[in-house]
């Protein structure tokens, strides 16, 4: 959903949904879902041009 929306360019709503799924797959211990959500999340922020939020200092 969130690569659609990344495709789209719905860059709020996709980072909003990455920012819901990495918490939700470590809870359940899915720690491929949780670094691919890391992974698109990176993504979407290089598009943006913006550093995200794990690098911000």
């Amino acid at each position: 959903m969130a690569v659609a929306l990344t495709m789209a360019h719905r860059f709020d709503e996709a980072i909003d949904r990455l920012e819901q799924a990495m918490p939700l797959c470590r809870e359940i211990g899915d720690t491929r879902g949780s670094s691919k959500a890391m992974g698109n999340l990176a993504n979407v922020h290089l598009q943006l041009g913006t550093p995200p939020p794990l690098l911000r200092t």
